[in-house]
């Protein structure tokens, strides 16, 4: 196993490949985790997503944000999200 123990103060590594993985839609059909838009959001703005009910395992934020299993980029284009967690949450295998 190998740990990259920089990568969340960082922000992350960025991959289009692992968001696009057929596998996220079926986690997303699984539980069911739905990403619903309310609001057009200017690109060129920062926002700060809050995601409730949340805890150790934060599924639904992770394929909500960190996939396109519920079409993120399509529904916000131009925004990048990043997924904000206690430090110690990216240690510990789910």
């Amino acid at each position: 196993m190998y740990i990259d123990r920089y990568t969340p103060v960082r922000g992350g590594r960025w991959s289009d490949r692992l968001r696009r993985l057929s596998i996220w839609t079926i986690v997303s059909n699984y539980f069911p985790i739905k990403l619903i838009k309310t609001e057009d959001l200017d690109p060129n703005r920062n926002y700060i997503f809050g995601y409730h009910p949340h805890g150790t395992a934060t599924v639904g934020a992770g394929i909500n944000f960190l996939t396109e299993a519920t079409y993120f980029s399509t529904l916000f284009p131009g925004i990048r999200p990043h997924l904000m967690a206690i430090h110690s949450n990216v240690f510990f295998p789910v």
